[in-house]
C-alpha cells in the first residue's frame, strides 16, 4: 500500500505555462509547500511487505533522495517561484504568510488574485470595515488557492483564521464560507484540506467538519495528547514541528513528556512523531502524519516511514548531491511502519492519555473497575485459588493483548458487565473482573476512543506544548492583521 499527497490521476488538472519567468517569491518555511517533480522525484511512503524494520537499496538507487523517497514522501518547505516549468509543483498551502508576500512582489503571477479579491464588488459592498477586510482576506485565499489548485494534481490547504482557534463555531463557519468560495471557482471538496490549530476547540470543529466530509489538517501539535485527540477526531493530516519542540527542550525543562524522553535519552521530538505515528496505525486511525521543521539529514534519517516529511531545500539538494554506488554497505532502517506500530507498546502514562475521559461504556467500565478492586482483595484473602487466579489473569492478558481479537473486546467487558450485576458470589465476579482488569491494563485495547473537553485536554498538554501553541497562534494572528492592514492601504485597487 502507497500514499500521496497526489490525487487520482482523474482529478489531475493539466499543467500549463506561466508568464513573469522572472518573479520570484520566497515564503517561510511551514506556510507554503510544494513537492517538486522535476527537481526531486516523486516520493512515496510504502507499507508493503518489503518495507521491514530494515531495508537495503535497490540497485537502481543513485542517490540518498532516491532512497529515503522509497520510505516517505518528503516535501520542500521553502520554494522560489522563479520557473514553474522547471519546478512543477505537486500540492500546496495557501496562508496569511503567502499574501504578504504576493502583496510585497507586485509582480508575481498571483498579484492579479489578490486585486480581484479587492475588486470584487459583494465585499465592497459591506459598510462595516471588519466585515470588508475579512471578505477581502477570504476572496484572496481563495483566488490564489484556485489558482495553486489549476498548477498542482494534488491537495491546496487552506489557512483557518487562527484568531477563531478558541471558537469551534467560528472555525467551522469559516471553512463553510471557504468552501463555498471554493466551489463559485469550481474547486471541488476532495482537492482541499484546511488548515486548523490543534487547540481543544480546533480538534473538535476538525471532528465535525471530517464527518461532513471535508478534509482538515490540524497544525501546532506538540503533545501525544494533542496527536491522540487529533487521530480520534478523524483528522486527514496532523503536522508536528519537530526543530520547534527541539529548540524548546534544549532551553526549557519541567515538561514531563520531553523529561521522560530525555530520561530515557530519546530525542523529544522524534520521539513524539514516533509515538504519534504508533498510535495512529496501532489503532487503525485514517489520519497521516506529517513531519515539518526537520533541520538535517540524520531528523530526517530518523523519521523514514512517517506519511510525510517537510524538510529544507538544502537537506533535500544535500541528499541529492550525495551518490551511492548500488554495493554500499550502507543500508538505510525505515525506523517507522504499521508493522512496528502494531507491535508498540504504550506506557501507563500514556494509556491513561488514550483512555482519558472515556464515553458512556468507558464510565461504565470505571464502575466495574471499582467493584474489581474491592472483590479482588476478597477472592485472594478468603478463597484458596490464588494459585489458580494468576495464571487465569495471564491468560486474560494474552488473549486480550492479540491484535485480532481487539474489536470484540468492547462487547465481552459489556457482557461481563451485565453478568456481574447478577452475581451474588465475590469469587465468581473478581473472576470476571479479572478480565476487565487484564484488557485495561494492556494498554486499554478495549476503548481507546477518547471524548475529551477543554480541560481534560489542556491537563494533559505540557508547557512546551502550551507555550509553542501560543507562539504559533500569535504568529497567524500577527499575519492576518498584516494582510489585512496592507488591504485597507490598497483598496480600492487601480482598476476599481
Amino acid at each position: 500500500m502507497s500514499i500521496s499527497l497526489r490525487c487520482p490521476p482523474s482529478q489531475a488538472l493539466s499543467s500549463f505555462s506561466f508568464q513573469g519567468r522572472n518573479s520570484r517569491l520566497m515564503s517561510t518555511a511551514s506556510d507554503v509547500h510544494f513537492n517538486f517533480r522535476s527537481s526531486f522525484p516523486h516520493i512515496r511512503a510504502s507499507s508493503s511487505s518489503s518495507s521491514s524494520s530494515s531495508s537495503s537499496l535497490d540497485a537502481g538507487l543513485s542517490t540518498e533522495l532516491d532512497a529515503v523517497s522509497s520510505f516517505s514522501e518528503i516535501v520542500p518547505d521553502t520554494v522560489v517561484f522563479d520557473d514553474f516549468e522547471r519546478f512543477p509543483p505537486t500540492a500546496a498551502t495557501v496562508s496569511s504568510s503567502l499574501l504578504l508576500g504576493i502583496c510585497s512582489l507586485p509582480d508575481t503571477i498571483f498579484r492579479n488574485a489578490v486585486d480581484m479579491a479587492l475588486a470584487d464588488s459583494s465585499c465592497c459592498k459591506l459598510e462595516n470595515s471588519e466585515l470588508r477586510l475579512s471578505c477581502f482576506f477570504n476572496k484572496a485565499l481563495v483566488n490564489v488557492g484556485g489558482d495553486l489548485a489549476k498548477m498542482v494534481p494534488g491537495r491546496v490547504s487552506t489557512e483557518v483564521d487562527a484568531r477563531l482557534a478558541y471558537d469551534t463555531h467560528g472555525i467551522i463557519r469559516k471553512v463553510h464560507d471557504l468552501l463555498k468560495l471554493y466551489s463559485e471557482i469550481d474547486v471541488p471538496p476532495e482537492r482541499l484540506l484546511f488548515k486548523i490549530p490543534s487547540t481543544w476547540q480546533g480538534i473538535e470543529a476538525s471532528r465535525l467538519l471530517e464527518s461532513e466530509g471535508i478534509q482538515t489538517h490540524l497544525t501546532f501539535v506538540y503533545s501525544f495528547a494533542q496527536a491522540a485527540a487529533a487521530a480520534q477526531a478523524g483528522a486527514s493530516v496532523i503536522q508536528i514541528f519537530v526543530g520547534r519542540l527541539r529548540d524548546w527542550a534544549r532551553n526549557h525543562s519541567g515538561d514531563p513528556e520531553i523529561d521522560a524522553a530525555l530520561k530515557r535519552g530519546e530525542d523529544p521530538a522524534l520521539s513524539l512523531v514516533s509515538k504519534a505515528y504508533n498510535y495512529i496505525h496501532k489503532y487503525g486511525h485514517k489520519s497521516k502524519l506529517m513531519a515539518a521543521a526537520v533541520r538535517n539529514k540524520q531528523d530526517l534519517f530518523s523519521l523514514l516511514g512517517v506519511d510525510y516529511i517537510i524538510a529544507p531545500l538544502k537537506v533535500l539538494q544535500s541528499l541529492k548531491e550525495s551518490a551511492i554506488s548500488p554495493d554500499e554497505k550502507y543500508s538505510f532502517v525505515r525506523r517507522l511502519s504499521p508493522q512496528s506500530a502494531a507491535m508498540y507498546n504504550f506506557t501507563e502514562e500514556e494509556s491513561m492519555i488514550i483512555v482519558h475521559r472515556l464515553t458512556a461504556c468507558g464510565n461504565l467500565k470505571a464502575l466495574i473497575l471499582t467493584s474489581c478492586r474491592i472483590n479482588l482483595v476478597l477472592v485472594f484473602t478468603i478463597l484458596p485459588t490464588m494459585v489458580l487466579s494468576i495464571p487465569f489473569a495471564a491468560i486474560c492478558t494474552s488473549i486480550f493483548a492479540t491484535t485480532a481479537l481487539n474489536l470484540i473486546v468492547e462487547a465481552i467487558i459489556n457482557a461481563i458487565s451485565t453478568i456481574s450485576v447478577s452475581l451474588t458470589t465475590s469469587y465468581y465476579q473478581s473472576l470476571l473482573c479479572f478480565v476487565v482488569l487484564s484488557a485495561m491494563h494492556v494498554q486499554s485495547r478495549s476503548c481507546p476512543l477518547t471524548k475529551w473537553d477543554q480541560l481534560s485536554l489542556a491537563s494533559a498538554m505540557g508547557p512546551a506544548s502550551v507555550e509553542l501553541l501560543a507562539a504559533g497562534l500569535d504568529g497567524y494572528v500577527n499575519q492576518a492583521r498584516r494582510v489585512e492592514e496592507l488591504f485597507e492601504k490598497m483598496w480600492p485597487p487601480p482598476n476599481v
